[in-house]
């Protein structure tokens, strides 16, 4: 699964835009913070039925904490053209 959303988080004129690719043979979560310029990835996954906002909450619940870890390859995920509004 891979999604954008934005935050609403004022980092940037355009808010905090975030994109996700869930990792399902590694069991891990990638991301990358487009307005920070921070990449990372977190070992689990979000339950894909619970919609964007489940999965941009339990995202954010690690990032927010600083459990993940910085990732090279993260980086290189692109914004996709839908990015959902999830209010954080």
């Amino acid at each position: 699964m891979k999604l954008s959303f934005n935050t609403g988080r004022l980092y940037t004129t355009l808010g905090q835009v975030i994109t996700v690719l869930t990792l399902p043979k590694e069991e891990m979560t990638m991301f990358m913070d487009h307005s920070r310029g921070i990449g990372g990835i977190i070992k689990g996954m979000p339950d894909p039925d619970g919609g964007p906002e489940h999965v941009a909450r339990w995202v954010m619940g690690f990032y927010d904490h600083g459990k993940y870890a910085a990732d090279q390859d993260a980086m290189n995920l692109g914004r996709l053209d839908t990015i959902h509004n999830v209010r954080i």
